[in-house]
């Protein structure tokens, strides 16, 4: 295949096919190729070119243009038909400037006078089969950009999907669960066991709700996140989250979760951006609630900006999730919970690296999890 072949054109090595009516000339542009190291092949009519091209395909014609059968331009137009990108030097005894301009603008390679210097061809040679090699890396890297554009297209159709294929069939059960709530509350018998599986298909479909608003989130993030980087007061940011927390803890989390905050004032302002910092402790802290045991958030200054750490007995972290090779301590109770946590911390990952924060994460069989943020300072920026 030409594709191989074009290894070693810029070596010198190529395999070229002479056209000339005049076997005389053909023998000795033959020999004169050979002792610089390429392979000749030699026809003597312009038909007998188009039918070596279409069996044999070479690495570069070298055409005469006075033929008895078909002159070089027409040879050279049947040339394109086969194969476009087929580098063609015309050589002819007979030129002359309408000639070299009528077929370098059918797309010739390049155009000789006999009589010719062969150290000159051979540079000719070697410098259209270097071009040939640039054509070739700038087409691949064109179709690269190509599947980058359709793979692109791909994943918003998947955003797409997620936005409105599944987030509004959830919406719906949603909605039909709680007017089936409402409706058995008039209702006078004995309806606990059938309230109690309602109960339980609503906390299924908001967990589901929850996965695909983070899978969406996730695939926005690849897609690329605007971050609006400034000075963010962070003592401020955690009283938000802590608010957040008091509120509305999450949809999974038993009542009695108990979160002890351990604060070490004052902390310096950081750098980064406000929302995105706040979504990442959320999902980081969020990681905590497969477990009821209490959770202890931690924050104090560093030489060089905030250390955030959480800790809990049994945060679900997964070695497929991280580089890290922690792997889950046991079965967890809630599988949507999990899986949703999972999709948490990944995008707290995702988000801490665009910001320049940094995650550790350390894992201890007696005392459960640990994951630590820094967070630089706004004076290290």
């Amino acid at each position: 295949m030409r594709g191989v072949n074009r290894v070693e054109k810029e070596s010198g090595m190529g395999n070229i096919l002479i056209v000339d009516d005049d076997k005389i000339t053909g023998r000795a542009f033959s020999q004169q190729l050979k002792k610089r190291g390429y392979s000749t092949v030699y026809t003597s009519s312009g038909m007998d070119a188009l039918d070596h091209i279409r069996s044999e395909r070479p690495d570069m014609v070298l055409l005469d243009h006075l033929m008895p059968d078909m002159n070089g331009l027409d040879t050279y137009r049947e040339i394109r038909k086969i194969d476009p990108r087929l580098p063609v030097i015309m050589i002819t005894a007979h030129g002359s400037l309408p000639l070299s301009v009528e077929f370098m603008k059918l797309g010739g390679r390049d155009f000789m006078e006999k009589p010719f210097d062969f150290d000159i061809l051979d540079i000719k040679i070697k410098q259209a089969f270097k071009s040939l090699s640039l054509e070739e890396k700038m087409r691949e890297m064109e179709i690269e950009r190509k599947a980058q554009v359709e793979i692109e297209k791909i994943k918003n159709t998947i955003i797409a999907f997620i936005s409105h294929d599944l987030l509004a069939p959830l919406e719906e059960i949603s909605n039909n669960i709680d007017g089936a709530l409402r409706q058995i509350a008039v209702y006078r018998g004995d309806a606990g066991p059938f309230i109690e599986k309602l109960e339980m298909i609503s906390r299924i479909s908001c967990e589901l709700n929850l996965i695909v608003n983070d899978l969406l989130e996730t695939a926005l993030i690849r897609k690329g996140v605007h971050l609006q980087m400034e000075p963010v007061d962070f003592s401020h940011v955690i009283g938000e989250v802590r608010d957040e927390l008091t509120v509305h803890p999450d949809a999974a989390v038993e009542p009695s979760l108990e979160i002890r905050w351990r604060i070490v004032e004052p902390l310096p302002c950081v750098h980064a951006d406000r929302l995105k910092l706040k979504k990442v402790i959320l999902n980081l802290v969020k990681n905590a609630f497969t477990t009821r045991k209490p959770i202890v958030i931690e924050a104090w200054p560093e030489e060089k900006g905030v250390v955030l750490s959480v800790c809990s007995e049994n945060m679900a972290f997964f070695k497929n999730l991280s580089e890290l090779g922690l792997e889950p301590r046991g079965k967890k109770e809630k599988g949507y919970s999990s899986f949703r946590f999972w999709i948490g911390f990944s995008i707290a990952q995702k988000l801490a690296e665009l910001m320049g924060c940094h995650i550790c994460l350390e894992k201890y069989l007696s005392q459960g999890s640990l994951v630590y943020l820094l967070i630089p300072s706004s004076e290290e920026k």
